[in-house]
């Protein structure tokens, strides 16, 4: 029964009714889907790194608003400050002061190495 798994990339045009589909064990129909997988995958890859590329990582973006808190929270560390400190004055939990400091750096460094080039 793969005779029904069409390659799309090739242009091959087989249609396969839902019937005929159906009418296949569920192995053949997970290979009929696999082979059409693939294909979609191989025609859509260009299109897809091209968005990658497009589009920043959401991750990497923060908001003036993060960036300002977390800066302030390396400020009060860099003074001298414990983590517990830190988070009592920011309404925050220790570990979580931590985390604004962790972030604070990272973007420090970044902004770092973005500025050297």
């Amino acid at each position: 029964m793969r005779v029904l798994s069409a390659s799309i990339k090739n242009f091959e045009t087989t249609i396969v009714t839902s019937a005929a589909f159906d009418a296949l064990d569920p192995v053949s129909q997970l290979d009929v889907l696999k082979c059409v997988i693939s294909d979609l995958r191989t025609i859509y890859s260009d299109k897809l790194k091209e968005q990658r590329v497009v589009k920043p990582s959401k991750q990497k973006e923060i908001s003036a608003a993060a960036k300002e808190r977390a800066l302030e929270a390396l400020k009060l560390r860099n003074k001298g400050w414990t983590y517990k400190a830190v988070g009592v004055a920011m309404f925050v939990s220790a570990n979580r002061a931590m985390q604004l400091v962790r972030k604070a750096e990272r973007i420090v460094e970044r902004e770092k190495r973005w500025n050297k080039e």
